[in-house]
């Protein structure tokens, strides 16, 4: 997707990226079995991928070693603004219509954004234009490609290689948790939250980490990254084990908070 996005700029990627999701959401308000289901999941991840790709094509471009901390800050505040607004949203649609038609109403107002994002959004990431070889061309086609960006950085890099062990194994626990396990926790008893509450507990969550993000990512500019992912990673491993043991939504709201304080911290 790296070399895509360098190819082809970041315009046509993530615009492409928003209609394959609005296709992946709205799917899977028609799917009917589990196979059905995966797909249509499946085509969201690969979206997702194209999404953050460009984005971040965006931020390294248009930054500088001196302001990049405070750009990612900027990016990780409107992404928990979105994560606040739309586990409410959808927590509220769940309570008035079924969830196919909350999906359905989803997956069509992606559409509405890729093609409003088409007219607003101006490409700080072009591409390296027409004349460049196709991205499924040449030296093995993309993924080889990827694959040899990938080798450079991680032997040129000694930092790289356990950095990105640690955010495969962050992100793998983080996402297992926040959007698996603790959905089944809230819903079953003896909490037994209800969609619109589940909802209201990870809007409120998401806008803890809007309002703390600008601070945090200064703090983790001028302590550096060591002291910031240490803080980071203990913050969400003490949320995380004290989630189990609360049995009151607000002291497991209180765990979800810490564990969104935690990735700030780990983000910048």
């Amino acid at each position: 997707m790296t070399q895509t996005v360098a190819r082809h700029g970041s315009k046509p990627i993530y615009i492409g990226s928003l209609l394959m999701l609005g296709c992946s959401v709205a799917s899977v308000s028609l799917a009917g079995t589990l196979p059905q289901l995966v797909a249509a999941r499946a085509v969201g991840g690969a979206a997702l991928s194209g999404i953050v790709t460009s984005v971040m094509a965006g931020v390294v471009r248009t930054g500088t070693p001196l302001n990049r901390v405070t750009n990612m800050a900027v990016l990780s505040q409107a992404r928990n603004a979105g994560m606040a607004a739309g586990p409410a949203v959808g927590g509220l649609l769940g309570g008035i219509v079924s969830m196919e038609t909350a999906f359905a109403v989803v997956g069509g107002t992606l559409f509405l954004s890729a093609a409003a994002f088409h007219n607003i959004y101006r490409d700080v990431a072009p591409g390296s234009g027409p004349g460049a070889a196709s991205s499924l061309e040449g030296d093995g086609g993309a993924f080889a490609n990827a694959l040899q960006s990938w080798r450079i950085v991680l032997n040129s890099v000694p930092e790289a290689a356990p950095i990105c062990l640690m955010s495969a194994i962050g992100w793998g626990t983080i996402a297992g948790t926040n959007y698996t396990l603790l959905p089944l926790l809230l819903s079953a008893e003896p909490i037994g939250a209800s969609t619109a509450m589940i909802g209201g507990m990870l809007a409120a969550n998401a806008a803890v980490g809007v309002a703390t993000g600008g601070v945090i990512g200064r703090l983790a500019q001028e302590h550096g990254p060591r002291m910031a992912i240490g803080v980071g990673a203990g913050t969400i491993s003490l949320s995380m084990a004290a989630v189990p043991l609360a049995g009151d939504p607000a002291l497991v709201l209180g765990a979800m908070v810490g564990m969104q304080l935690g990735k700030n911290w780990v983000l910048f």
